[in-house]
């Protein structure tokens, strides 16, 4: 009786210890997902980031080197050549 009892303590302290580390195991798994997608989070952030960083530099720089109505010509040109866009290839 003592042996069969030894025995299934032993199977059923296997079982808790096993269920264990799985759980941790798994626990694990999912931590490291969420590092993975914070990290990435994070580097979409910063490239957002830096693109609209790079635009207010880029608009400082376009206004100190050409006058209102350059800016304003470029402007209508652009604004022209989106509304020509028929979507082919010439």
């Amino acid at each position: 009786m003592i042996k069969d009892a030894t025995l299934r303590a032993d199977k059923r302290s296997e079982k808790i210890i096993t269920d264990a580390k799985e759980k941790a195991d798994g626990m694990l798994r999912r931590a490291q997902n969420e590092i993975e997608l914070e990290k990435k989070k994070a580097s979409d952030d910063i490239k957002h980031e830096i693109a609209d960083v790079s635009t207010l530099l880029a608009e400082k720089m376009l206004e100190r080197e050409i006058n209102s109505d350059d800016q304003r010509k470029f402007i209508d040109s652009f604004i022209e050549g989106i509304g020509d866009g028929d979507g082919s290839d010439k």
